[in-house]
């Protein structure tokens, strides 16, 4: 009846084991091994993986069992990972073992969580539980991509991350090194990144000598289930020989008073903190900034003439950086003050109550305003200046053109003509022009007498020779009547 009820408790230990995977060897210590998980569940090639198996002595056991070693093998008997001498768990006690490992190539990892131990009779107790392992090649691409690269200069190599994985990763950093290559800010990192999206991380690299440099890009990056992983990707780079090759070209505009200056690089590095100047006799310019010229590009930029007398050949200079040293680029433009140059023309001088009014226009033959400009007829021999219009105030007359005048004279019979004055601000300095009207055919006036009035004594004269006829006829006529009467 014993041995029956013996047999039964056996058969019912080993319905227990089973399941779980576990093999038992002993007659007096049964034991299972479950709970077996896998982190991560998925793993990427040469993640840490952790096997993590609960051994337990059952509590039907009748022995307490002394665990010497749990290994996690291959199917093919090939140890992966093993702890030892993890001690002695009596009837009903369990403990919990991490095995840890990992694995350089994708694809389904079979293995075997082994635990030998002992019975206090020192019969060997074995359980075995299969595990599997699915090793996975899915990370976030990474491409490296340097387009004209160039030695001793800066050049930006682009790392580009696409999250090709069905969800999300988050806590992207990207780093970048190579051997003969200085990267400035090595390390850039990202708050996210979606899946199916992509996204640049630009590095500023710069070669010490031309050739062939490796580029090594590593990107860490969080799955979804908290899982940190890596991944690294290289790319060969050509860099080239420096090539410094900057031209300037420069055409005056303005009038001849700005110069137009083109910065063409032809290299194949940017050029950058670039300076325009330009320096001339009798003549000062402002001075022009340019940040960057990229390669096979122009940037266009102009200059002032802030001051500058008559015409010169301007010599035009871009000092610039390129990679790590400083160079110059020169040519030269032809500039012309072209100020405002006044003079008066159309002119015509008509007889207007005893005066002379003369009309006509200041003409500008510059290429700039005239300011303040001012008419006005010269005192001379023979010459006065009269009312209404001793001088005439035009104010501005525009580049190219032209505005009317008119002015009045007295004369007397010996004048031939009429000294005119013009006042102007050219480019703020004043100028003066003179010019002859002639009188010609016009009917000359009287030139006032000190003790007249200015303005109407050209008149008194022949008002009293006229006056002093009347009085001889009227004498003349009364004698006669008078000799008539006595006739009679």
């Amino acid at each position: 009846m014993r041995t029956r009820k013996r047999l039964l408790a056996l058969f019912f230990a080993a319905l227990l084991v089973v399941p779980a995977g576990g093999v038992v060897a002993g007659a007096s210590a049964y034991v299972s091994v479950s709970g077996v998980t896998v982190t991560p569940e998925q793993p990427a090639p040469n993640d840490l993986v952790t096997v993590r198996a609960t051994v337990q002595n059952l509590g039907s056991s009748s022995s307490p069992l002394t665990v010497e070693k749990v290994v996690l093998e291959r199917t093919n008997g090939i140890d992966v990972a093993s702890e030892k001498d993890l001690g002695t768990l009596s009837p009903g006690a369990t403990i919990e073992v991490p095995l840890t490992t990992s694995f350089g190539n994708p694809g389904t990892k079979r293995l075997r969580v082994n635990v030998y131990g002992e019975d206090e009779n020192g019969e060997n107790v074995r359980v075995n539980y299969p595990v599997v392992v699915q090793v996975t090649d899915d990370d976030p691409q990474l491409d490296i991509t340097a387009p004209n690269a160039v030695a001793n200069a800066d050049t930006t190599a682009t790392v580009t991350v696409s999250n090709g994985l069905p969800e999300d990763v988050r806590n992207l950093e990207v780093t970048l090194d190579a051997g003969g290559v200085t990267v400035e800010e090595p390390r850039k990192v990202r708050a996210a990144l979606a899946s199916g999206q992509t996204t640049d991380f630009d590095f500023t690299v710069n070669a010490a000598a031309p050739g062939d440099h490796t580029l090594n890009a590593t990107l860490t990056y969080t799955t979804a289930d908290g899982t940190r992983r890596s991944v690294d990707r290289q790319a060969t780079v050509e860099f080239e020989s420096l090539r410094d090759d900057v031209v300037v070209a420069a055409d005056a505009t303005n009038a001849g008073k700005s110069i137009a200056v083109h910065v063409t690089n032809r290299g194949n590095a940017p050029v950058t903190n670039v300076t325009v100047s330009a320096l001339a006799p009798d003549a000062a310019f402002s001075t022009a900034f340019v940040e960057t010229v990229a390669p096979r590009s122009t940037k266009t930029v102009v200059v002032n003439a802030t001051t500058i007398e008559g015409d010169a050949t301007a010599t035009v200079r871009a000092s610039y950086d390129i990679g790590e040293r400083s160079a110059a680029s020169e040519t030269t433009a032809d500039v012309s003050a072209n100020p405002a140059t006044l003079t008066l023309t159309g002119l015509n001088v008509e007889e207007e109550d005893g005066k002379l009014h003369v009309t006509g226009s200041a003409s500008n033959l510059g290429l700039a305003a005239a300011n303040s400009v001012v008419v006005s007829v010269i005192p001379a021999k023979g010459v006065e200046p009269a009312y209404p219009g001793r001088e005439y105030f035009v104010g501005t007359v525009p580049a190219s053109d032209f505005v009317t005048f008119d002015v009045y004279a007295r004369v007397d019979a010996n004048a031939t003509s009429i000294p005119l004055r013009v006042t102007y601000l050219a480019d703020g300095h004043e100028r003066t022009e003179t010019v002859e009207a002639p009188i010609e055919g016009a009917t000359a006036s009287t030139p006032p007498d000190e003790s007249t009035d200015s303005e109407g004594g050209g008149w008194l004269v022949p008002a009293l020779v006229g006056l002093v006829v009347v009085a001889l006829v009227g004498a003349a006529v009364a004698l006669a009547w008078r000799n008539s009467r006595g006739s009679e």
